[in-house]
């Protein structure tokens, strides 16, 4: 089962904690970077902090459907087309 990060807003909103305050040994990036899905998938340990921090089991930050990943779009660089020179001859 996956982390569902709009739960763990949903439970810290609930229970009024700032992610600042989660604690536990969790950083205030580590927090925000799971909540805003910067990683989709953090680490047991990282959700197990967060859970014991949000006074909740671990079974609560997770999600019961498994989605396909999402897929962002790549960006590519375009290429910029090399201007041809004109040959100049002189007209004599």
């Amino acid at each position: 089962m996956p982390f569902d990060r709009d739960k763990m807003k949903a439970i810290r909103k609930e229970k009024g904690i700032d992610l600042a305050y989660l604690g536990n040994g969790l950083s205030y990036f580590a927090a925000r970077s799971a909540e805003l899905g910067a990683r989709p998938d953090p680490r047991i340990s990282t959700v197990e902090k967060i859970a014991k921090g949000l006074g909740v089991p671990i079974e609560a930050l997770l999600s019961e459907h498994v989605a396909p990943p999402e897929k962002k779009p790549v960006k590519r660089k375009r290429r910029k087309k090399k201007a041809k020179k004109e040959a100049v001859t002189d007209a004599g």
